[in-house]
């Protein structure tokens, strides 16, 4: 099964957890290659909000996200 990548671009910077699991700290120095499937991503940063989303990956193809933090109240 032909894997698909993930390319994310997140400002300031987060911790990239993908079903739960740390995978690294952006920014990223290439995408992500996953398995096709859905999958929860997280973006995690002290000072801001998590940022949460389910995500579909599919064979050959990079999959965007564009991702600017908010601060934590």
């Amino acid at each position: 099964q032909q894997e698909g990548f993930l390319a994310l671009q997140v400002s300031p910077w987060a911790r990239v957890f993908i079903n739960g699991r740390f995978y690294e700290t952006t920014p990223l120095e290439k995408p992500i290659a996953l398995a096709p499937g859905r999958y929860q991503l997280e973006l995690i940063h002290e000072a801001y909000q998590t940022w949460r989303d389910s995500i579909e990956i599919t064979p050959r193809q990079i999959l965007r996200r564009d991702v600017k933090l908010v601060a934590k109240p």
